[in-house]
């Protein structure tokens, strides 16, 4: 009896789990909603066969591991579920009743346990008081999975056929190989044309077979190299690799640079086994695989496979100042300053202590970004260049944005990438004996996952009342939880 395990799912939901112990009897409390899944964790499928009883309104079940031990009637049963055939189970038709027993099959597709006699009054849903059926898996597939699946919807599907396991039985897991991978970029602050993305790939064993001759597709990235020349995974393991992008002035046009790689293996039956890279940004999860990576020039970023973000013009960036001062006189100009009020800057010297006419001098300052900088989408600033004529006169000149169409003396303006970007995830807590009338609570998280303050926040949701935001807080430059 060892590794057998009573699982309860509920709406895609694992409500609870319970450990059959070799020697005692499992005593399960019938839960409304709810269907009962028999898992064997050193196979990872079902038993293939049990026995059901009724005795009264409970159900008793003899796993396989018993057979031969005597007949039928001798057997000492190894779980009961207390209640299963009770009164709220009601007229066909009553989803809210319980639902049936079911198991995963080593194709790995969720099979219910159906009578071998295969007739419909056999059923495990229908067992007259006294009745002891043998069962197996096999039947049509359950499109619901694990999720509930309502007693009454089997009966229509009597008589069906069986379902083989592979020669070795139930001792034989079944083969599952499986992929995961995940993919990062890291972009520079100052990222410019010509500039690289390193990028670092993830790739894990997250099946239960090896998997050999890895390798990485990606439509933009070059290069990419195992660690170690590491090239095969033994179940559970991961191995890491690298690769390089050269932006282009496209991207930083664009603001990001978003794209997807996938990663491919052969089982040990020679078949493909690939998977598409998702994001290394958790929040960007929206309940879906396969995100493009998003290297974002100027944002912030995103579902399972979501683009990964590597911000550039963010709150906190900076932005790198040269100023050129040119004597346009006819005389020499000493003890020249500069003065930015945007930048903060008071009497920045140049790199020459004069200049002589004709010649130029120049200084540099660097400015840090602001979030009201990012919200405006720009940084308008103006210096003014002062120095002294040979007579100690002060010589003056605004700075000019070095545009020759607009005329002189103009403000510089440096454009930065606004983007606007909210994510909502939404999770409801259900009470494991929840009944008609009884409230669910939904808490839900707000986040803005671009680069600019998002205000005059709202919920809308068809089915949930009373959504209230934290402390009445309706604008958003971090995470927000509001809850009901």
């Amino acid at each position: 009896m060892k590794n057998i395990q009573v699982i309860l799912h509920s709406n895609k939901e694992v409500t609870n789990t319970y450990d059959v112990i070799e020697g005692q009897l499992l005593n399960i409390e019938n839960t409304r909603g709810v269907n009962y899944e028999l898992f064997n964790a050193a196979t990872g499928t079902a038993p293939q066969n049990i026995i059901a009883k009724r005795v009264g309104q409970d159900l008793f079940i003899i796993l396989d591991e018993n057979e031969g031990s005597g007949s039928p009637d001798e057997m000492e049963p190894d779980v009961v579920i207390q209640g299963y055939y009770g009164e709220d189970r009601g007229e066909e038709g009553n989803t809210d009743a319980t639902g049936i027993l079911v198991g995963l099959h080593e194709n790995g597709k969720y099979y219910a346990y159906i009578p071998e006699s295969a007739e419909t009054q056999d059923a495990v849903s229908v067992l007259a008081d006294g009745m002891q059926e043998p069962q197996a898996i096999g039947g049509e597939e359950l499109a619901c999975g694990a999720f509930f699946f309502p007693w009454w919807a089997l009966l229509g599907l009597l008589p069906l056929a069986f379902l083989a396991h592979s020669d070795g039985g139930d001792d034989k897991p079944a083969s599952k190989p499986s992929l995961e991978l995940i993919k990062s970029g890291d972009v520079a602050d100052d990222a410019k044309a010509g500039d690289e993305v390193a990028y670092t790939f993830t790739v894990t064993n997250t099946g239960n077979v090896k998997i050999t001759d890895l390798s990485i597709a990606d439509a933009k990235v070059t290069d990419i190299v195992f660690e170690g020349g590491k090239t095969e995974l033994a179940p559970g393991e991961s191995v890491k690799a690298t690769g390089k992008y050269v932006l282009t002035q496209d991207d930083l046009n664009a603001g990001d640079v978003a794209n997807t790689a996938t990663v491919t293996g052969k089982d040990p039956e020679g078949k493909d086994v690939t998977d598409v890279s998702d994001s290394s940004n958790p929040a960007d999860e929206d309940g879906k695989h396969n995100d493009p990576e998003d290297n974002p020039l100027g944002k912030d970023g995103d579902t399972t496979n979501d683009p990964t973000v590597t911000p550039v013009n963010q709150d906190g960036d900076t932005i790198e100042y040269t100023f050129t001062v040119e004597n346009v006189g006819n005389v020499t100009v000493t003890d020249i300053k500069i003065n930015d009020a945007k930048l903060g800057i008071t009497d920045l010297a140049l790199d020459k202590a004069k200049l002589d006419p004709a010649e130029k001098g120049t200084a540099k300052a660097t400015y840090t970004l602001t979030q009201a900088d990012i919200d405006a989408g720009q940084v308008e600033n103006q210096a003014e260049a002062t120095g002294k004529d040979p007579k100690g006169n002060d010589v003056t000149d605004k700075s000019d944005d070095g545009n020759p169409t607009n005329g002189d003396d103009n403000p510089t303006v440096t454009p930065l990438t606004p983007t606007a970007e909210l994510e909502l995830i939404k999770g409801g807590e259900v009470a494991d004996d929840a009944k008609a009338g009884d409230e669910v609570a939904y808490t839900f998280t707000v986040t803005n996952t671009g680069n600019v303050t998002v205000t005059d926040l709202k919920i809308s949701d068809a089915k949930v009342t009373d959504i209230v935001f934290e402390g009445g807080k309706t604008e958003l430059v971090k995470i927000l939880k509001v809850r009901t």
